[in-house]
């Protein structure tokens, strides 16, 4: 294809864009006190799991009643970790930063991460409570990913109209009825413009003007795993304005990082070449907590980063 007209990406000054601020339910104290007994609660839930293992040690012929007493302290233990999990998932929400926040005065360009709000009730899941019995940090996998695109700058989304609180990931900005217009500002400015594939006209819309605005190096498309004949069918609804390509076959099901709702991602060479990023073919074990996969992806977008520089 031929290559696009865009705008160089410049400096803070989103705030702008922005319609609606932050939504009016978060309270910074609200935020602090359920972060804090979730904290709590996840701690004294760990360590009764953790009790529960130690009391079958060298317990002899009274195993089968620690075997009861263990299951009771497993199941309550588990419990009281999900409860922790919810207030402590809460309370990140009352804390999140808006957009305006992170993008202000002096502030490194960011990165605009575009996706339908359907997609938001998949990337919103996370195993924390599980995960800490077992020992494991968890974030969400919009936090993995906003973790692991740190490196190119502060994470920003458009918010959900009408939500009460932000998800935890991206730093929301919220937008009135202008809101084509003011992500077009946004895709114009943003140092990398990432967008979750999807089968919505306005996923389709933000795609038709990222490439009309955005230079190839700084445009990531997401592909999600839950459908490839949905790629399918966006791959051929783009050919008249990019080849994308098809995709590789998928990893054996006991290779495959099964936590994260993503296939793989695509980046642009500066003269619109494609290259895949399988994120499926995981070099780690499936039972491992975010931070590896935080890693791990981070590791693996080192060309799209090294094309920023």
């Amino acid at each position: 294809m031929s290559s696009p007209q865009h705008e160089p990406h410049g400096r803070a000054g989103f705030g702008g864009a922005a319609g609606a601020g932050t939504p009016a339910q978060q309270s910074r104290l609200k935020g602090r006190v359920l972060m804090a007994t979730g904290s709590a609660l996840l701690l004294i839930g760990s360590l009764g799991v953790h009790g529960a293992r130690l009391l079958t040690s060298g317990m002899g012929g009274f195993l089968d009643a620690a075997l009861r007493n263990m299951v009771i302290v497993l199941i309550g233990g588990g419990v009281i970790c999900g409860t922790g999990g919810l207030l402590y998932s809460r309370g990140q929400q009352h804390l999140q930063a808006p957009a305006e926040e992170v993008t202000a005065n002096d502030s490194p360009a960011p990165v605009l991460y575009l996706r339908s709000f359907e997609d938001d009730s998949v990337t919103k899941r996370s195993h924390l409570a599980g995960s800490y019995a077992i020992g494991f940090q968890q974030f969400t996998e919009e936090q993995e990913l906003t973790l692991a695109l740190s490196p190119a700058g502060p994470v920003i989304a458009v918010g959900q109209p009408g939500e009460q609180l932000p998800l935890v990931g991206a730093h929301r900005l919220y937008m009135d009825e202008d809101w084509q217009n003011r992500v077009i500002e946004l895709m114009t400015r943003a140092r990398l413009v990432v967008l979750r594939l999807g089968t919505t006209e306005g996923v389709w819309w933000e795609f038709e003007q990222a490439l009309a605005r955005v230079g190839p190096e700084r445009l990531l498309l997401l592909v999600p795993s839950d459908s490839e004949d949905a790629y399918e069918h966006f791959r051929q609804r783009a050919h008249p304005c990019i080849s994308l390509p098809a995709l590789p076959d998928p990893p054996a099901l006991g290779l495959r990082h099964s936590r994260m709702s993503v296939r793989g991602a695509l980046f642009f060479a500066p003269d619109w070449t494609p290259h895949f990023i399988d994120l499926h073919r995981a070099p780690m074990p499936l039972m491992r907590g975010s931070e590896a996969r935080v890693e791990f992806v981070r590791k693996a977008l080192e060309p799209v980063f090294a094309q920023l520089r």
